[in-house]
């Protein structure tokens, strides 16, 4: 599982230095504010909208509009913490690489 992740849900797929700086920073920070941030704000809220924005129609209710946002919702944390995983795994693997070179 890990390997899919680190191919399919990495943020960066070649590690310049300049990357592994940005990577660093953001580890640091920790996986929670990734997750808010890249997943839920940048990826689930925005996608959230346009899907209910898109599929709106009148007899659209309430609980249906708040069932889909928390279906979302929910990707959105799954997302993130994909990308978080998958990042992570790559550049522990490339880093170790170049370290040895």
């Amino acid at each position: 599982m890990i390997a899919v992740l680190k191919k399919y849900c990495s943020l960066y797929k070649t590690w310049t230095k300049d990357e592994k700086d940005k990577w660093g920073e953001v580890r640091d920070k920790g996986v929670a504010r990734f997750i808010l941030i890249e997943g839920i704000l940048k990826w689930g809220l925005i996608s959230s909208i346009i899907f209910i924005v898109s599929f709106n129609t009148v007899s659209t209710s309430k609980l249906d509009i708040l069932f889909t946002a928390g279906i979302w919702f929910l990707g959105s944390i799954l997302y993130g913490y994909c990308f978080w995983v998958g990042t992570n795994a790559s550049f522990y693997e490339n880093h170790h690489r170049y370290e040895r070179d």
